[in-house]
């Protein structure tokens, strides 16, 4: 009865591993999803308000959530105090959404362009920046699709694969 329940524990939790690596995917995605929404949003903001960008990153950090909302209001405090340049807090941003979300450094690492906003002062370089960075951001997103439909169903498959080994090797 013992090395029934242990066979049954080891398929859970195998299974288990490869279910949350598959979602870890998912989450990825749909990070990735959110941030695509803040950046139309701050887009906007930089198009049409013509408010400073510390007034814009004030905007957008109400608007979000946790844990954007913290790292754009500490933007948005770094630029009033004029403590570091746009460039290195922009850097410490996306290097905080990479610790901070589920997003990997390859997932915002395009987003660096949006450093050039400073430096833009004609409206359209600013939109191109934007287009650039949206046009990046959704081939990333169909990526992730991608190896999400590639890799999702082999980790829960593995999972349950390697389960059932550990079950045989045991017995």
């Amino acid at each position: 009865m013992i090395r029934l329940i242990g066979a049954v524990l080891l398929i859970l939790t195998s299974s288990l591993y490869g279910w949350l690596q598959a979602k870890e995917l998912m989450e990825r995605k749909v990070e990735l999803n959110y941030l695509s929404q803040l950046i139309a949003a701050f887009k906007s903001e930089v198009s049409f308000q013509r408010s400073s960008l510390g007034e814009i990153f004030l905007k957008i950090s109400e608007k979000s959530r946790l844990p954007y909302q913290n790292i754009f209001h500490g933007i948005y405090q770094g630029m009033e105090h004029g403590r570091k340049s746009f460039e290195h807090m922009w850097q410490e941003a996306l290097e905080r959404m990479a610790a901070e979300t589920c997003l990997k450094k390859e997932d915002i690492q395009y987003m660096m362009e949006l450093t050039n906003l400073t430096k833009a002062m004609d409206c359209r370089y600013r939109e191109e920046i934007f287009e650039q960075v949206s046009g990046a951001m959704e081939e990333q997103k169909k990526r992730l699709e991608s190896e999400y439909r590639q890799k999702g169903r082999v980790y829960c498959c593995m999972g349950i694969t390697i389960g059932i080994l550990g079950v045989i090797i045991l017995i």
